[in-house]
């Protein structure tokens, strides 16, 4: 009984082991991470690592831009971007992190861009007064936002952040706490494999070879989004065609589990 329970417990946690961390950063090094590169494209102000912003008290570093310091009004706006996140191999990919914006007149803005392996594209943008600053406490609270960048998943994958004062003396805006998680794209109950889902990419449908590995007669396959969520499921036929000819252009996960093995890849409708 002993032995059975100790196999479940290391079936489990091989099983979960597939939810990886790909990035944290809380900036508590003290400094900008090594590799991480900044872009003037008004000015020259620098972000900064720091856990006084503004004179205020936080309870960790954050990565500011003081847009206060810089003492007038002339346009200040700073893009700074992280090292080259190697995203291949990996499903179900999400990105969050926690953030401040605290203006004085205009609407001085940031947004975060992730690179897609040819182009930015922007998945955060706010122009409006974002986290609490509480004057008796002298504390500052940041806001957290969280979106999912599966699509985005490449090899060159990058994240960028920008400063926009909208040439109004502002006070400025930060981050902190970025975390990338994400999915292996192949996890199993103990045992890695490798399944073939094709044609990938594909208009209507889609095959499968489950190799030796899987128990054809017990084997479930499901159609997830970028979320996780299923939105379609299939039993596993040999030679079978599963029909996808309703669901919408984009990127899903297709799911395959026989009950003791447990396989994930990326699959896009074009």
């Amino acid at each position: 009984m002993i032995k059975k329970i100790l196999f479940l417990t290391i079936l489990v946690g091989s099983y979960f082991s597939a939810k990886a961390q790909v990035l944290s950063e809380d900036f508590e090094s003290g400094t900008v991470p090594s590799g991480w590169n900044q872009t003037y494209i008004n000015g020259s102000s620098d972000w900064l690592v720091t856990n006084t912003p503004f004179g205020s008290n936080t309870t960790s570093n954050i990565l500011l831009f003081d847009d206060d310091a810089n003492g007038d009004n002339s346009i200040d706006a700073t893009s700074i971007e992280t090292s080259t996140i190697d995203l291949s191999g990996y499903t179900v990919v999400n990105l969050s992190f926690d953030y401040f914006n605290s203006q004085y007149i205009e609407a001085s803005s940031l947004t975060v861009e992730v690179y897609d392996g040819s182009a930015w594209q922007q998945v955060f943008y706010v122009a409006d007064e974002a986290g609490d600053y509480d004057a008796a406490t002298d504390t500052f609270t940041l806001l957290n936002y969280s979106v999912p960048i599966t699509t985005y998943a490449n090899p060159n994958f990058k994240i960028r952040f920008t400063y926009n004062d909208a040439g109004d003396w502002s006070f400025g805006g930060g981050f902190d706490n970025i975390v990338i998680t994400a999915n292996l794209s192949n996890s199993v109950f103990g045992l890695k494999t490798k399944i073939s889902v094709y044609p990938n990419p594909t208009v209507n449908s889609f095959q499968v070879d489950l190799g030796k590995d899987f128990d054809l007669a017990n084997t479930k396959i499901a159609i997830l989004d970028i979320l996780g969520k299923s939105i379609a499921s299939f039993n596993a036929v040999e030679n079978a065609s599963y029909d996808i000819s309703k669901l919408q252009t984009g990127v899903y996960i297709v799911k395959i589990t026989d009950g003791k093995m447990i396989s994930e890849s990326k699959l896009i409708k074009s």
